[in-house]
């Protein structure tokens, strides 16, 4: 049982190929909740916590040789396969240099401006009645956008906002942090099922996001979805340049860079090996990381034995 007030009860629980994620099946009454959770710094940190409303999984499994890929079944006879990767969120404005990190209904937020705060400890922290599963940050307009376990949105800004989400400051220094002040309650939200959307992106005041094949571009501004886009590929990956003009890149499962352009998607390059992590630098160039620390510039190698990157101006 869980240390809630409404009792839940843990029926699987499981480790990934290499010990990284501890993924736990809940029950409590005629629901499900599938959680993923991480260990850093003598801290747990609950990276996804998905809802199953009336629907009960009946057991999973980690795939043996894709170390993030989890299988399961629930009792209405679905097969599920999800497949999930590392994303670390850093804004890039020259400003700020803002790094967030998800651990259930809190968003840790750490401003590298005024010192190198290592997490759990933060700046600032967001805290959500829901558990958070995703964020997206618009780095022209300062703004943030919290994708909520019951498909709501939670806007943030820099003013003050709703008293049912609260910012903690944890950093005297900060002058500036976040605040919620406005949802697009789950009724509202473009997102019409949270098992089958992915890739979330804010690009000047739209919202990006892939469901179901489909890559939606939603206006905060109108409320509405401004244009559905259907893609004959599995998006592995996104990303977003920094030229003047933003453009959203996506990259297919097998390492082929497609450009957002006017509402179409144009091929631009194509990786040797699926980069789980790129990004779009100037003059059409790419910069891709694969799972086996390969480090690529286009389709040259720079290094076979890289952790990460940062690309900076």
């Amino acid at each position: 049982e869980t240390g809630e007030n409404i009792k839940q009860y843990v029926e699987h629980i499981a480790w990934n190929k290499d010990s990284t994620i501890l993924a736990l099946v809940l029950h409590k009454e005629n629901d499900s909740y599938l959680q993923l959770w991480s260990s850093s710094n003598y801290h747990w940190y609950l990276k996804q916590n998905i809802p199953f409303p009336s629907v009960n999984i009946q057991s999973l499994l980690w795939d043996i040789d894709i170390a993030n890929k989890l299988h399961f079944i629930t009792n209405d006879g679905q097969y599920h396969s999800v497949t999930w990767s590392w994303i670390s969120q850093v804004s890039y404005t020259n400003t700020r240099s803002l790094v967030f990190l998800i651990d259930g209904c809190h968003l840790f937020v750490s401003d590298f401006t005024h010192s190198s705060i290592p997490p759990p400890m933060s700046s600032y922290e967001i805290v959500c009645p829901l558990p958070i599963l995703a964020v997206a940050f618009d780095d022209d307009h300062d703004q943030l956008i919290l994708i909520l376990s019951d498909r709501s949105l939670a806007v943030c800004g820099t003013s003050y906002g709703l008293s049912d989400y609260r910012t903690i400051i944890r950093l005297s220094e900060i002058k500036s942090a976040h605040y919620v002040s406005s949802i697009i309650s789950s009724a509202e939200s473009p997102i019409t099922s949270i098992h089958h959307a992915t890739h979330y992106r804010l690009i000047n005041q739209e919202f990006y996001f892939i469901e179901n094949s489909h890559l939606h571009i939603y206006n905060l501004q109108t409320k509405t979805i401004k244009t559905s886009l259907s893609l004959n590929f599995n998006c592995l990956t996104t990303a977003v340049d920094h030229e003047e003009v933003k453009h959203l890149h996506l990259e297919d499962e097998h390492g082929k860079i497609f450009r957002l352009d006017n509402n179409e998607l144009h091929a631009k390059m194509h990786f040797p090996r699926p980069c789980p992590h790129f990004s779009a630098v100037l003059n059409g160039r790419f910069v891709g990381l694969t799972e086996n620390y390969r480090l690529y510039l286009n389709t040259a190698e720079l290094a076979h034995n890289c952790n990460s990157y940062f690309i900076h101006d």
